[in-house]
């Protein structure tokens, strides 16, 4: 008999896993242009929900691409 369920699990685990720590990685990266706090909601944020707070981060929660070349071509 195949262990679906288990597999299931497996690969939603390393779904959420892989997610989060890309978003955690990218708002690392992004962690001097925002405040601590906002930083530590999303944080928790994606890795409480799962998969779905990760993919919140990088549609919602990321600043745009132009928005940031903009501001360093300021500076």
């Amino acid at each position: 008999m195949f262990p679906t369920f288990e597999v299931v699990w497996t690969i939603l685990f390393v779904v959420h896993f892989g997610l989060a720590l890309l978003a955690i990685l990218s708002l690392s990266k992004l962690a001097p242009g925002l405040s601590a706090a906002t930083c530590a909601r999303w944080a928790l944020f994606c890795i409480l929900v799962p998969v779905v707070g990760s993919i919140c981060w990088f549609r919602i929660g990321r600043p745009k691409l132009a928005a940031r070349t903009t501001d360093d071509e300021t500076q």
